[in-house]
Formats: C-alpha cells, structure tokens, sequence
C-alpha cells in the first residue's frame, strides 16, 4: 500500500487560494440623495476614496442622485484609492424602494464577498415615526453657528416635527417622507425589515448616517436581519460620517464586527465633538434587544396597572415628572426620550406612586421599581459604546418614544408598536 503525503502548505494554497483574496469587509453605502442632501455625496464619496478597496476591504456605493439642471442618476460603484470605478451603466431607481435596497445588497454581496458586511444607510431620517410631508427636510437647517463659543448648536425652541409641520403649511402637495423626491417614495420601517430580512444572511453592521434613528423601534426593526447598530439618538448635520475616520482602521486591521461599530461610534465623536454640544452615537449589541423589548413590556403592564390603582393622580404626576425635559434628556424630536434617563427617573421616583388601598402603594412600588431596573440592565447589556455632546451629557444611547399629548398617527403601524404592549401603556397614560 502506497500513502502520499502532501505539504500542509500546498493544501492551503489549493484549498485556500481564494480565501486569501477574500478581504475581511464589504461596506456598503447606500447613497439616497435625490433630495436637499445631493451637495453632500461628492464630498462623502471624496472622503471615500482617500481609503479606497484595499486587501482588507472592499468600499461600494449605491448612489442615487439628481442635482439642478442635470437628470437623476443611479449608479453602482466600486470606491478604490483616488477613484471611483462604475459597475454596469447608468440607471434610474426609485431609492426608496424595497426592491433597489434589495437589488443593491445582492449585487455587494454575491460580486464581493468577504467575511463580515456593513450596510450604511446615507438619507434622511425620522426615527421611529414616518411624518405626512411631501419632500425631505434638512435637519441642518436646525442647527445655527454661536460666534461667541465658536460652536455650532441646536435650535431647541422647535421639535422636529413641530420644525416639519411649520413647513407643511407651505406645501401644498404633501404626500409622505421621502428618501426620493422624484418618486416621491420612501422607506418606511415595513419595507425597510422586508428588504434587510431578505438580503439572506444577517447583516454584521448597519450604521445610519442619518438622523433620530437610535430609537428602541428602530433596533427591534433591525434585529432579525443584523447584529449590530450604529446610529444618533439626535438629529445629525447634514455632513454626516466622516468617511475617512470611519473606514481607515479597516485598510489595516482585521477588526471583528463588534470592534467595527464601537470605532464607528468613536469616529463619529473624532468628527463633531469640537464644533457642537448637540450630538449622540451609539453602538447596540441587537442580540440583546428581545430581552430589552420583554423587559419593556413588563414595565409596561405595571405602568398600567398602576394608572388604574393610583390614587389622586399620582401614577401620571410621578411619570410626567420622570419624562419631563427638566428631568429627562429629550432630542430635537422631544417625543423621543432618552430611555436610560427615564427609567432611571423611575426608579428614582416610584416612591411618589400611591394606591387607592394603601396595601396596594408598597406592593406596586415595589413591582415598578424592580421592573424599570430590569429593563435599565438589559439597555446597559444592549449599549456597547456611546458618546454625547455636552448638551446631551446624559443620553444613554436609545431613546424610546413617549408623547404628553397624544400618539403620532403613523406610530401604531410600526413594527415594535405591533409587537409590544408599550402603545397600551401609552395609550393609559395619554387617557387620564
């Protein structure tokens, strides 16, 4: 009997060759600018380029644009080192549509493999409520430059629904949010799951380089389809990442997933924590939201049952207290509250709660209390990383919504809306 021995190193090469071509990342950036954003994506796809596709990783862009005087455009690039290469012709794609999202993440992943892929999601955005308005509106409009501290700062004297209302009432064709204006189409969060979910494998990070968009909803939406989310829980300018902060570590280092959406975060600091007070970002481990949405509903029913028990009021005056923008952090949206903040506050504050019966008040503080601090361990468990300007010192990374007046017509269509008992307690709680 004869046995033959092959080199260990010779298996590698014949079994392997293609693997060692195979870079650790592809990120992909999907570019919405056709609307008020356009003057942004040369400058974005410039920083681009000064990493380019290299060994380690393979940058994309899916850019759909349209600027004055010139026709819109979509068109699939490769970002190399000082240059963009095109691949396939020019078209013309609706960006807010599922099928383009879908189209653009088999294109990346079955013509560029590799070991781990991001979605970055280049538009606007509105967090975990879709407004009624015919176009898409620049948050930067918001923010104005203070000469006497040399930093650029928020407007706080508008909510940015109030700030998108104000405009409505000089539009006289409203028809919804768009990350299109041509179509006049958008992604809202059912599209949004039904495009990521079948993309096939799940998504390793998905980063949104636009605004409102670290809300609890937006991570349940996300759940399924990734493992990891980087975003603000505050409305961003409309500069965005910087590219070249954001991508550099990955033309050197083999970083892991989680690795990658801490140092988004970090980069994201490196950009704006010189010129503004007004910013957030964060990383979230999705893994462990199931856990915080559970914990959530929990607390949930307890509000609730507290609303029905409480005596004088005392239930709403201590809740209102606890999300009230002296004593809880609020953004630009200031329905959308920061979620550690508030649940801290109730911890804080149950002791205000009183029953109708007097065995009940020690009984419901009791449950109150060890609810809200479940919930704020599995926020804690979910936020890997965080960062905050001075003015949003204490947001803790997700923010959950909780209006005074009454809930936003689009919020019950939303997927976390559809799955938690949270709009119930909402609900309880806008009722008295």
């Amino acid at each position: 009997m004869r046995y033959f021995f092959i080199p260990a190193l010779a298996v590698l090469l014949l079994a392997g060759e293609s693997l060692q071509s195979k870079p650790h990342w592809t990120v992909l950036v999907y570019m919405a600018a056709d609307n008020d954003l356009h003057p942004f994506a040369d400058r974005n796809l410039e920083q681009m380029k000064m990493i380019g596709s290299n060994e380690q990783a393979t940058i994309l862009a899916v850019l759909t644009i349209s600027k004055p005087g010139m026709k819109k455009v979509t068109r699939r690039l490769v970002i190399e080192k000082g240059a963009t290469r095109q691949c396939g012709p020019d078209m013309c794609l609706d960006s807010g549509s599922e099928k383009t999202l879908i189209d653009a993440l088999t294109w990346a992943k079955t013509s560029f493999p590799s070991d781990h892929f991001a979605l970055v999601m280049w538009n606007h955005g509105s967090g975990d409520l879709n407004p009624v308005i015919g176009r898409a509106i620049n948050p930067s409009q918001l923010f104005t430059y203070n000469p006497d501290t040399r930093m650029i700062e928020l407007d706080r004297s508008i909510g940015f629904f109030e700030f998108i209302d104000e405009i409505l009432r000089l539009e006289d064709d409203a028809r919804g949010v768009c990350f299109d204006e041509t179509t006049r189409n958008y992604l809202d969060d059912k599209k949004l799951k039904h495009a990521l979910e079948a993309a096939g494998k799940p998504i390793d990070v998905i980063l949104f380089d636009a605004c409102l968009m670290a809300g609890i909803g937006t991570a349940w939406l996300c759940h399924t389809s990734c493992d990891y989310l980087v975003a603000s829980e505050e409305v961003e300018l409309g500069t965005g990442y910087n590219y070249a902060h954001l991508l550099a570590p990955l033309a050197h280092y083999d970083l892991s997933p989680r690795e990658f959406a801490c140092h988004a975060v970090e980069a994201f600091k490196t950009t704006y924590g010189k010129i503004t007070r007004d910013y957030t970002h964060s990383a979230i481990d999705l893994s462990y939201i199931p856990h915080l949405k559970n914990s959530i509903d929990t607390l949930a029913r307890t509000l609730q049952r507290a609303l029905e028990l409480q005596k004088n009021g005392s239930a709403k005056a201590f809740l209102r207290h606890c999300r009230s923008r002296l004593h809880c952090t609020h953004f630009e949206e200031p329905n959308y509250i920061d979620a550690h903040h508030f649940l801290t506050n109730v911890m804080h504050n149950c002791d205000k709660f009183e029953a109708i019966t007097s065995e009940n008040t020690q009984k419901i503080r009791t449950e109150i209390r060890h609810a809200a601090n479940d919930a704020l361990e599995n926020l804690k468990k979910a936020v890997i990383a965080r960062v905050a300007g001075e003015n949003l010192k204490n947001a803790g990374g997700l923010y959950v919504y909780f209006p005074e007046r009454a809930l936003h017509s689009s919020y019950i269509h939303t997927e976390f809306a559809k799955n938690s008992v949270w709009p119930l307690f909402l609900n309880a709680y806008l009722a008295r």
